[in-house]
């Protein structure tokens, strides 16, 4: 859990300050910008949400084992109904949306200590997390840095 809400103080912290002009300004011809970028990571969010019950389940999420052109399929797809949505609305939806991420994984009991670890499918839905909002974070705060100089 501590490592979950670190690494979206990471993201939150990679876009501080950041206005809506900006955050529509993509990464490099042809990527997604950072606005696209937070609805990016709700996405995720909801994924989780909607699969954790069957992972705890012990069903793999519907994400295990894509190659990587697949699970860019996916992230597509998955963006195409957010899309719309203003930088402030995005800022907001991914607040509220880990918000809603905490308390299900906070309703979990601890134990068994086996559905955490990652060779089970809700701990390997959840060990990975941090991991991708750190990524996405250092991506933004590299940009920013290029878009400064």
């Amino acid at each position: 859990m501590f490592r979950m809400v670190r690494a979206r103080a990471a993201v939150t912290a990679a876009v501080q300050g950041m206005g809506a002009a900006t955050a529509e300004i993509p990464f490099a011809k042809g990527k997604r910008n950072t606005r696209e970028t937070i609805l990016h990571l709700v996405t995720r969010d909801r994924a989780r949400l909607r699969e954790m019950e069957a992972a705890l389940r012990g069903i793999q999420a519907s994400w295990s084992g894509l190659d990587p052109e697949k699970q860019a399929a996916v992230n597509e797809e998955d963006l195409v109904p957010l899309r719309h949505l203003s930088w402030d609305d995005a800022l907001r939806l991914l607040l509220t949306t880990r918000q809603q991420l905490i308390e299900a994984v906070e309703s979990i009991p601890e134990t068994p200590e086996e559905v955490w670890k990652e060779e089970h499918p809700l701990g390997w839905m959840f060990q990975r997390l941090p991991n991708h909002d750190l990524h996405h974070a250092d991506s933004i705060k590299r940009w920013r840095v290029g878009q400064s100089r």
